[in-house]
C-alpha cells in the first residue's frame, strides 16, 4: 500500500517535470524567435539608417556644390562688371 502511493507519487513527479519541461522548451524557443526576429529589425534599421545618411550626405555635397557654383558665378559677374567700368570723365576703362 505505501509502495504504491509513493509509486503514484514519483510518477506524478515525473508527469509534472515533463509538463514543466515542456513548457520551458516552449519558452526557450519562443525566447529565439524574439530574439532572431528583433535583430533582424535591428539589422534592417541600421541599414535604412545607413541609406538615410548616405543620401543626406549626397544632398549636402549637392547643396554645398550649387552653392559654391552660385557664389563663383556671383564673383566672376562682380569681376567683369567692374573691368569693364568706364569713368564718366573719360573713355578709357579703368581696372580695379
Amino acid at each position: 500500500m505505501s509502495l504504491s502511493r509513493h509509486q503514484t507519487f514519483v510518477d506524478q513527479l515525473i508527469s509534472e517535470k515533463r509538463g514543466l519541461q515542456d513548457k520551458c522548451e516552449k519558452l526557450f524557443h519562443q525566447c529565439k524567435d524574439t530574439e532572431e526576429k528583433y535583430q533582424e529589425r535591428l539589422k534592417s534599421m541600421q541599414t535604412k539608417h545607413l541609406e538615410e545618411i548616405r543620401r543626406i550626405r549626397k544632398m549636402q555635397a549637392s547643396a554645398e556644390t550649387a552653392k559654391k557654383q552660385k557664389w563663383l558665378g556671383s564673383k566672376t559677374q562682380e569681376i567683369k562688371v567692374r573691368s569693364n567700368y568706364v569713368t564718366p570723365f573719360c573713355n578709357t576703362r579703368i581696372h580695379l
